[in-house]
């Protein structure tokens, strides 16, 4: 399976009992990991598997450790619905009570963003994960999960929408975090293939009639799954989420190399990049980090307000001082932003979005002109464990790209 449909099968929609139990000893390792940081990330991560193991009195237990924290993040209440009937209806029921309670007490939506329209993809069997924009063209691009495949969608005149013709010389497997570069004219383009059990990622740069420029030489081992990357002037640098590693390139050669690499990151997943103060914000299930761009020693975790956590960020971005993240597989889903002017230190949360009726397994986007536009529904729950469209899930929809202000003083969003 591939990792991305795993962690979002497992952290975001139902946690199949089956996926958990393939990772023997999984509760356990969590429950000593909580033990030693009190993360209420971790907390949370126990409450949904415990329950999708049908364990009901630890789904209780770590609910409890979230009522008692203070947890403002909220609760996925889908996350907490049975799937099969027991004969302990009462426990079900305290389950119930708990997660009505700590929704109850949620981060409140904030109300001074404006949505100004969503857009759609008319292709339902795309399943985007990502998207990508050109802002002199007005062209975006959306690139599918399930094969190798990227869409242009031309804002300005919707008859011109059409496939990517994709460089034939590139072993692409199917399309995963994407960027486009303004100054280089350039599409960046994370992509991971099947190597027997594994992925094998790679960055390809395309050109905009879609010929391969490059595509990337990793020195020494090859990377996992490249999830998502981010720009400074000179290089970039990348997420490898199953194999817990960062790794950078200059812009002007063709080799990526290990940049940083520790298990306490677990998948690290959204990533961006700060020209100003020399710093890199990465996201993984149970925060956010910084690393020093010249002086890679050591992480640093964002500081969070009690009860507050930045864990299970997909998509993140920044915004001047501001720092935007896409949280969809930890607490009720939404977007949050947050204020790192004095980072590590944090201020200014705010939730925007709350569980909107358009989500399903909401992802990424890009930020433009203060606002952030991003896939409110995914589709990604309807991939199967081959890769492909599962005939028994619920079947994709056509995407919708939501466009969020974001900005102070509140400008309109395109589209």
């Amino acid at each position: 399976m591939l990792k991305k449909i795993a962690l979002i099968i497992t952290f975001t929609l139902t946690l199949h009992t089956v996926v958990v139990a393939q990772n023997g000893g999984l509760v356990e390792r969590l429950t000593n990991s909580y033990e030693q940081t009190q993360d209420l990330a971790i907390a949370y991560h126990l409450a949904r598997i415990t329950f999708a193991l049908e364990q009901y009195s630890e789904t209780v237990k770590w609910l409890s450790v979230l009522q008692k924290s203070d947890w403002k993040m909220g609760i996925d209440a889908p996350d907490f619905t049975a799937k099969h009937l027991t004969s302990d209806t009462s426990v079900l029921s305290e389950i119930q009570t708990l997660v009505k309670a700590l929704n109850a007490t949620r981060i409140p939506q904030s109300d001074t963003g404006m949505v100004s329209h969503a857009m759609r993809i008319d292709d339902p069997m795309l399943v985007p994960e990502n998207i990508a924009y050109d802002s002199e063209k007005g062209v975006l691009y959306a690139g599918s999960l399930v094969e190798p495949r990227i869409v242009r969608v031309h804002m300005n005149n919707a008859s011109m929408n059409d496939d990517m013709p994709l460089a034939d010389n590139v072993n692409w497997g199917v399309i995963y975090g994407m960027k486009y570069h303004d100054e280089r004219r350039e599409l960046w383009v994370l992509h991971n293939r099947r190597d027997g059990a594994l992925l094998r990622g790679a960055l390809t740069v395309l050109n905009d009639d879609g010929q391969a420029v490059k595509t990337y030489k990793t020195s020494g081992e090859q990377p996992v799954e490249l999830n998502d990357l981010c720009f400074t002037r000179e290089n970039v640098y990348i997420t490898d989420s199953t194999a817990s590693k960062i790794y950078k390139g200059s812009v002007n050669s063709d080799v990526l190399a290990l940049f940083y690499a520790d298990t306490d990151i677990n998948y690290p997943n959204g990533i961006a990049c700060d020209e100003g103060t020399d710093t890199i914000f990465v996201s993984d299930s149970r925060g956010v980090s910084t690393l020093k761009k010249e002086n890679p020693v050591n992480h640093q975790r964002l500081i969070s307000a009690k009860g507050v956590s930045f864990g299970g960020i997909d998509g993140l971005y920044l915004s001047n001082e501001t720092l935007v993240g896409v949280q969809n597989y930890l607490g009720i889903l939404k977007v949050l932003t947050l204020d790192i002017s004095e980072a590590p230190k944090t201020s200014d949360v705010k939730a925007f979005d709350v569980d909107r009726p358009e989500f399903r397994v909401p992802t990424t986007g890009f930020v433009h002109k203060g606002c952030l536009y991003y896939i409110a529904n995914s589709s990604l729950d309807a991939i199967g464990q081959d890769g492909s469209i599962d005939p028994d899930a619920e079947q994709p929809k056509p995407a919708k790209v939501i466009a969020l202000n974001i900005a102070p003083g509140g400008s309109q969003c395109l589209m």
